[in-house]
């Protein structure tokens, strides 16, 4: 870059509060000062807006947007969040989503030379790397039904590829051995720097509820949590169910239900008090509490072929080829974790 970092202006184009945190980290990282980012919160759903703004109130940043809250009318909503993208065109674009429609029209209409920041956006970016690391530059594509799709093509029109080199900010391990797009290694530096370690007798587990996409049963789903209940209970622990953010959930014995109100990670940050494991699926919320050098076990359960349902588990399987990779996370059958004695240090 020609200027220094704290010379530059930037405009962040957030849609989920794990993209929030994932902002926060890379101008930690880089030493960019809040004073110099424009913050532009676009998504429509109120409850993921006020996650973002309840966590830290947004403060200290250039300015904050909230163009797709406030107003019933979808094509004011629309335009609004245009004109407010358009005017930051000579800003660095820091985006949330290469696959969102808005945060392609940012950074294929950027007007400086400096490469656009990509943060994470769950596992989706495993997908997202790797494809451009083999040269597919193409973009997802845009349906023509409905208003917003409408916009997009009328107003928006953005390319269906995107070949000029990225920064990914990554929790990821990926090597930089492309000669193309650069990825950098976020490592959670600041919320460690808040986090506590004091250690209690929970199980802390995250939902995905797989029956919700048809790749499993509710009763094949419903099994493999009783197993993290069975070996709770044959370890003297608590288990605590942190509820998907989307979707029907089911109703379980001897657990603990815990609604999704911020991202996971925050919510363990927070907490002075942590627990003993974090157990899941194949979440990469596990590759982030990794990243922090979280103080828990963190156990991810493989469903194997028997409890799967269709055959739409090719991505599922790739995260857990990357955690079987991880230093820090214990892949294990999920039939077999309630006969699991996890007698290794921490």
């Amino acid at each position: 870059m020609s200027k220094q970092s704290s010379e530059l202006l930037y405009s962040a184009i957030i849609i989920t509060p794990f993209q929030y945190i994932c902002l926060l980290e890379y101008l930690y990282k880089k030493n960019i000062p809040k004073s110099n980012c424009d913050l532009i919160l676009i998504s429509h759903s109120e409850i993921l807006v006020n996650q973002i703004i309840n966590y830290d109130g947004c403060n200290g940043f250039r300015t904050v947007s909230k163009p797709m809250i406030g107003c019933v009318d979808i094509w004011l909503r629309q335009w609004s969040t245009y004109k407010v993208l358009f005017s930051n065109r000579s800003k660095i674009p820091i985006i949330g989503n290469l696959n969102n429609s808005w945060c392609v029209y940012a950074i294929q209409n950027k007007k400086g030379a400096e490469d656009a920041v990509v943060l994470d956006d769950g596992a989706a970016s495993i997908l997202l790397i790797k494809k451009r690391k083999k040269k597919d530059f193409k973009l997802r594509k845009i349906g023509w039904l409905g208003k917003m799709a409408l916009f997009y093509r009328l107003i928006l029109r953005n390319k269906t590829f995107y070949k000029e080199r990225v920064n990914f900010f990554t929790i990821f391990n990926f090597p930089n051995d492309s000669g193309y797009d650069i990825t950098e290694n976020n490592e959670f530096a600041f919320l460690k720097s808040n986090s506590e370690s004091a250690i209690n007798n929970e199980i802390w587990f995250i939902a995905t509820p797989f029956f919700n996409f048809n790749l499993m049963t509710k009763a094949g789903y419903k099994l493999y949590v009783q197993k993290t209940v069975d070996f709770a209970k044959s370890n003297n622990l608590k288990v605590k169910y942190f509820k998907a953010k989307l979707g029907e959930e089911l109703e379980y014995d001897d657990v603990e239900m815990i609604d999704n109100v911020q991202p996971f990670e925050l919510t363990y940050i927070e907490s002075k008090i942590k627990p003993k494991f974090v157990v899941g699926f194949h979440t990469t919320i596990l590759f982030s509490l990794a990243k922090m050098d979280a103080p828990s076990h963190l156990v991810s359960l493989r469903i194997n072929e028997k409890g799967r349902l269709g055959d739409s588990w090719n991505n599922v399987d790739l995260i857990y080829d990357f955690m079987e990779k991880s230093d820090n996370i214990k892949v294990i059958d999920a039939d077999d974790f309630a006969k699991s004695n996890f007698c290794y240090a921490k």
